[in-house]
């Protein structure tokens, strides 16, 4: 692997562990899920 397809593979990984897994902190919901619901 190149130094571009590791930037990726790390920039996929935190954008799913920041926004699409689920947190029990936060009434075991994604904060996506988390947000919308406070939006909503």
């Amino acid at each position: 692997r190149n130094q571009e397809e590791l930037s990726q593979a790390i920039n996929e990984w935190i954008h799913f562990y920041n926004e699409r897994r689920i947190q029990t902190k936060l009434g075991n919901q994604t904060p996506l899920q988390y947000e919308q619901n406070l939006v909503a």
